[in-house]
This record gives C-alpha cells, sequence and structure tokens, in this order.
C-alpha cells in the first residue's frame, strides 16, 4: 500500500493540468510570446476513518488537517513559424502551499541538520503536464508528459471547458470523484489506480481543432511510468518492446449539451522483475501477482444545462485490470457511475455528486459509494471559496479511498471494509 500511496502522491500533481487558465502573456519578441500563470489551492480539512474493522488500531482515526490540493507555476509560449503554424511550450511545476520541503532541525538532530517532507514521487520541477510541439490549423501534436484519461468528464466551464462530471471550482482533493471512483478499482491487494499515476510520460499526442462542435484527442506511449530498464526483459513472457499504452477521446460540446466517449489500453512492457508490490507499470511480485496487469477501460458521460442554471449529468466507467487478484490470474473489473448535479446563480453554485462502484468481478460485496455536497462562491473572475462534505462507504470487501489518503497530502486511508468522511474548506485562487 505505501507504493500505491506514493503513487496517488505523485497523481495529484495531475489534477487539472491539461486545462487552461487566465495567463499573463509577455511580448520576448517579434513572433515569440511568453505565459505565467498557476493555481494555489489550499483546504483546512477535518476527517475520519468509520466502521473500523477488528484488528485496526490506528491512530489518529480522526484529524483536522490544512492540505494543499495540488498549486502549480505553468509557464508557456509559442513562436509564429509561418500563417497558421506556431512552436509550442509547457512547463508546469507543483509545489505544497502549505509546507516546506525541508524543515529546519537543531543540529546533529539530522545530518544536515534538515529533515525532508516527502510527498512521494512529486518531484515539483517540471512534474505536471510538460511538452513542446507544433500547433497548426489542423490542431496541436506534442511530445513530453501528459495526463491520459484520468480528467475525461471533469468541467470547468468557467474556463471554456465543458464537460459532464464534477464541475465544482473550489474543490476538496480528497473527495473528488474523479479520482476516488472512476479512476480506482478496488481488489484484494487495495486499491489500484487505473494507470499507476495520472501523469504519463514519454507521450506523443494530438488534439484536434473543434469541427462542428466536435474534437478528437489521441496519443500513445511505449512507457507511461518511464521505467526504460532492459534488465529482466522476459519477466512478464513478453519482450520489452512489445507494450504500449493508447488513449482515444472524442467530445461534442454544443451550446448546453455536452458529452463525450474515450477508451484507454495498456499492454505492459516486458521489465525488471524486482518484486515490489504495487510498482503495477512495469514490476509484478512473482507469487503474488501472476502476470502483467495490462488495463482496458472505456469512459461515456452525457450532460446538460438548463436555462434556469441547473446542470445534471451521468459518467459511466468501466475499467479492468489483467491478473488484478492477488495469487490468482483472474481479472479485477468494476463499473462506476457517478451522477453530479449543479445549480448556480450569480457567483454562487451548490453541488451533489454521487458515486456507485459495483463489485469487482471474483470478489463479492466488494463495491462503494461516495456522496459529496458543497457549495462555492467566486469571489472574483478567478478565486473561489468553498465548502464540501463528503462520505465515501466500502462494501465488506471494498477498498477504495480518498484520493490522496495516508500521505502528507491527506488523511489516515480507510482499510478494507472501512468508511471515510470529510468536511473541508477551500480556496482556489487562478492566477
Amino acid at each position: 500500500m505505501k507504493k500505491t500511496q506514493h503513487l496517488l502522491v505523485a497523481a495529484a500533481t495531475a489534477l487539472a493540468s491539461a486545462l487552461p487558465s487566465q495567463a499573463a502573456e509577455f511580448q520576448v519578441g517579434a513572433n515569440t510570446t511568453f505565459e505565467v500563470s498557476g493555481l494555489l489551492a489550499v483546504g483546512v480539512k477535518n476527517s475520519e476513518v468509520t466502521n473500523i474493522v477488528a484488528g485496526d488500531t490506528r491512530a489518529p482515526q480522526a484529524e483536522w488537517r490544512l492540505n494543499d490540493n495540488t498549486s502549480r507555476f505553468i509557464f508557456s509560449g509559442s513562436t509564429v513559424l509561418t500563417d497558421g503554424w506556431k512552436a509550442i511550450f509547457r512547463i508546469e511545476s507543483r509545489f505544497s502551499s502549505n509546507n516546506c520541503p525541508f524543515v529546519e532541525l537543531e543540529p546533529g538532530l539530522y545530518a544536515g541538520g534538515k529533515l525532508p517532507i516527502s510527498t512521494g514521487d512529486a518531484t515539483g520541477l517540471a512534474d505536471g503536464d510538460t511538452w513542446a510541439g507544433i500547433s497548426s490549423p489542423y490542431g496541436a501534436l506534442v511530445f513530453g508528459k501528459s495526463t491520459l484519461y484520468y480528467l475525461d468528464g471533469l468541467c470547468m466551464d468557467y474556463f471554456g471547458v465543458n464537460g459532464a462530471g464534477e464541475s465544482y471550482r473550489a474543490w476538496d482533493g480528497n473527495g473528488l470523484g474523479v479520482f476516488n471512483m472512476l479512476s480506482q478499482v478496488g481488489s484484494n491487494i487495495g486499491s489500484i489506480p487505473t494507470l499507476g499515476i495520472t501523469r504519463s510520460q514519454n507521450v506523443m499526442r494530438f488534439d484536434s481543432v473543434r469541427f462542428g462542435g466536435f474534437d478528437v484527442t489521441a496519443a500513445f506511449t511505449k512507457n507511461p511510468g518511464g521505467q526504460e530498464n532492459l534488465a529482466g526483459e522476459t519477466s512478464f513472457g513478453r519482450p520489452y518492446e512489445n507494450g504500449g499504452t493508447s488513449w482515444l477521446r472524442v467530445r461534442y460540446n454544443n451550446g448546453a449539451f455536452t458529452a463525450a466517449a474515450s477508451c484507454l489500453n495498456q499492454v505492459v512492457q516486458g521489465g525488471l522483475n524486482n518484486g515490489i508490490l504495487g510498482d503495477y507499470l512495469n514490476t509484478y511480485a512473482p507469487g503474488l501477482l501472476k502476470g502483467p496487469m495490462d488495463t482496458h477501460a472505456v469512459r461515456f458521460s452525457a450532460g446538460y444545462t438548463l436555462p434556469v442554471g441547473l446542470k445534471f449529468g451521468v459518467v459511466y466507467d468501466s475499467t479492468a485490470i489483467d491478473n488484478g487478484i492477488a495469487g490468482t490470474t483472474l481479472q479485477a473489473k468494476r463499473s462506476v457511475v457517478e451522477v453530479p448535479v449543479r445549480y448556480s446563480w450569480g457567483p454562487h453554485a451548490v453541488y451533489v455528486t454521487y458515486n456507485k462502484a459495483g463489485s469487482t468481478t471474483n470478489i463479492p460485496n466488494s463495491g462503494a459509494t461516495q456522496m459529496t455536497y458543497g457549495y462555492d462562491i467566486a469571489l472574483a473572475k478567478r478565486v473561489f471559496l468553498g465548502a464540501f462534505f463528503t462520505t465515501l462507504s466500502n462494501q465488506a470487501n471494498g477498498s477504495y479511498a480518498p484520493f490522496l489518503s495516508g500521505t502528507v497530502l491527506g488523511g489516515s486511508a480507510p482499510m478494507t471494509g472501512e468508511n471515510w468522511h470529510q468536511f473541508s474548506i477551500d480556496i482556489n485562487y487562478w492566477f
């Protein structure tokens, strides 16, 4: 579970990374512009694990915390090449707004007098969606790190990104159903994140221009985890070069109606077998995981906004992970339905979101339910303050956990069969 939690911490840095903000633009040459933008997101939270299972002696079971909700700096720019064609780049770096990477201690208490505070696999510099490429009258082709699949359905219409799913303007990162339910598969080794990490590496990605309300995105990477090690290439009974991850998304937006369909297919490369449970991308533990955890997922969504400010939608996700039941070659497969409802008036908005995960195949009573109730207000054009209450209830064999729980960016994580709830007050300041 520790490795899974570290992967989830890195996943935090992907949230909203592919979404536009309101950048400050500078002209740095006759044909070149440079833009600076970003997000400060922080929340004060009270969380509690309930329905404690026998033998669970965790401490604490309940706690108050101040947590970052995926703050970041974004540097981007473009150079005009010819009519309709530009060279483009983006560098996104994450930081924690509520603590420092090192804490000063008295000399002798720790080597160098500093104690590092780990945020898992997040590194800070260029650890968000970072790429370079070419834009044209037909679309943009970029190369680098990109978020694949995870954010499909998420809505940020105040930045021009419509979608049928959750649409909070301020958010509690630990309570987002797009990560808690839609992007997890419950198993007997805990909750498995869909790709192990939300931001994929070594990605070639194409985003089309919009035509008739439609736009298309396609991406491919040979190695999304970046573990490019040829040693032990037959660990999975397949050569290193035989793997690959592909993602395709088609969206439609026309007035009040929005819809999308996407699919993800990952065939794990042969790679080093180091026996670490939880490193799902290129390794597995002999005798526990019987083979590569190939992933096959589809997601559909549709939403409609009424003239009175009422918006409702539905998101359906079906994800299957091969060899996902420990000790067997059985597939872990589950379906999740999300139903978000929002009502907005003036600067105010209220939300109710229902998420339901069905039982994973081969594991009875392994589903979960999540409810989120929220309110936020636009204090300014790009400043949002909100209050949210989220409950997550696992069935007896359910193993779903709040996004980032059990890490420096979240409270205690529930064990299999346990429940969790959290109240938070959060602010999002886009700049």
